[in-house]
C-alpha cells in the first residue's frame, strides 16, 4: 500500500498562476461549452446513445499532480489529450464504506496498485465502476474524462418515487377491508399491497415516460438560453432560410417510439406525430441536421417550435460542417 500524501480541495473560479505547484486543475462538463469536446465525442463515442454520456472533464497538471486513489460509480473513458500519465489499477471493486472520511475528496483509505498503464497522447484507458484507480502526471499532461451515465438502481427508485408522488392523479387508499382480528399481518394483506405498487410502479406508459425524463435532464439547467418564443410561421421562415439545424451544446434530447411517439427534451416530454422520427433520429445522432431534410409538415413545425422555444436547437445560415 502506498502512503497517500495530504490533499486540499479548491472550487473555482480559480487563478492559474496562484496555483500550487503540483495542483491538478480539474474542469467538469465541457461537452456543454466546447464545440471541440462535442467534435471529439461525435468522432469517437458514436458507438453510445448521447445520453447515456453524463460529461467529459479535463484534468491539467504537470509532474506529480494527482488527485488521489479513488474510484466513480459509473463507467469512464481516460482519453489522453497531451503529455503522459500513471496510471495504477487493482482490481477490487469498492464501495463508499472504504472511503476516507476525514479528506474533502473521495479518497479510498487503502489502495494497492495490481497494474500500471502509462497513456501517451491518443490512448484511452477504460475503468469499470468501482474500480479503483489513481492517475499521475508524468510532465505536462491533460486527461479527458468521459463519464458514462450509470445510475444505481437506488437512484432510480428514489427519483422514480419522487415522481409517483408529484404527479400521480391517483388517491386510492390501500383497501377497504376490515382487517383479520388475529393481529398479525395475513398474505391477502400482502398480496394486496403488492398488487396496489404494481399497479403503479409497473405502468409501462409511466416507466417510459419517466426515464426519458430523467436521462435528458440537464447537468446545469441555468446555462440553457431560451430564445424568444417563434410562431409557426417565424419558424417556416427560418427554415427555408437557413441552412442547417444544430443542437445547443447543453441539450439533451432522445425519443421513445411506442404506442405514442415521445419526444424528450432537457428533461421533459412530448408526445408528436411518429412521421417526425425521419429527421429527428439524425438530429439526436450527429447533433445537427440539414434544413432540406426536414418536411414541412404540421407535426415537424410544432416539434421544431417545442425544441426552439426550449432552447434546445439554433439555426444556422452556413453548412454546419463548416
Amino acid at each position: 500500500m502506498i502512503g497517500l500524501p495530504d490533499y486540499k480541495l479548491s472550487l473555482g473560479p480559480l487563478q492559474l498562476d496562484e496555483l500550487p505547484q503540483e495542483s491538478m486543475l480539474m474542469i467538469q462538463g465541457l461537452e456543454q461549452y466546447l464545440d471541440e469536446v462535442n467534435e471529439l465525442l461525435l468522432d469517437n463515442f458514436s458507438f453510445l446513445p448521447r445520453w447515456r454520456i453524463d460529461d467529459v472533464m479535463v484534468s491539467a497538471g504537470i509532474g506529480g499532480a494527482n488527485c488521489g486513489p479513488h474510484f466513480d460509480r459509473y463507467d469512464v473513458f481516460l482519453v489522453q489529450a497531451s503529455g503522459s500519465k500513471e496510471w495504477r489499477l487493482d482490481h477490487q471493486y469498492h464501495d463508499d464504506q472504504e472511503l476516507d472520511d476525514n479528506a474533502s475528496i473521495r479518497l479510498l483509505r487503502n489502495f494497492v496498485a495490481t497494474r500500471v498503464e502509462i497513456l501517451d497522447p491518443g490512448d484511452v484507458l477504460y475503468i469499470p465502476p468501482g474500480i479503483g484507480h489513481w492517475g499521475l502526471c508524468r510532465g505536462e499532461s491533460i486527461t479527458l474524462s468521459v463519464g458514462i451515465r450509470n445510475p444505481t438502481v437506488q437512484e432510480l427508485v428514489s427519483n422514480l418515487a419522487d415522481l409517483i408522488v408529484e404527479e400521480s392523479a391517483s388517491r386510492d387508499t390501500l383497501d377497504d377491508l376490515i382487517p383479520t382480528p388475529e393481529g398479525g399481518l395475513s398474505e391477502a394483506d400482502i398480496e394486496n399491497l403488492q398488487s396496489k405498487l404494481s399497479e403503479v410502479i409497473l405502468d409501462r406508459n409511466l416507466i417510459q415516460h419517466w426515464y426519458g425524463s430523467y436521462v435528458t435532464e440537464p447537468r446545469e439547467p441555468d446555462i440553457i438560453e431560451i430564445d424568444d418564443p417563434l410562431d409557426i410561421e417565424s419558424l417556416r421562415q427560418q427554415l427555408s432560410s437557413s441552412e442547417s439545424i444544430r443542437c445547443k451544446l447543453p441539450t439533451r434530447l432522445t425519443y421513445y417510439d411506442g404506442e405514442v411517439f415521445t419526444v424528450f427534451v432537457n428533461g421533459d416530454a412530448f408526445e408528436c406525430d411518429h412521421a417526425v422520427r425521419s429527421w429527428l433520429e439524425p438530429l439526436c445522432l450527429k447533433r445537427t441536421i440539414m434544413c432540406k431534410d426536414i418536411v414541412d409538415t404540421d407535426s415537424s413545425l410544432e416539434l421544431l417550435q417545442v425544441l426552439t422555444n426550449y432552447g434546445a436547437i439554433e439555426f444556422r445560415k452556413e453548412d454546419a460542417n463548416d
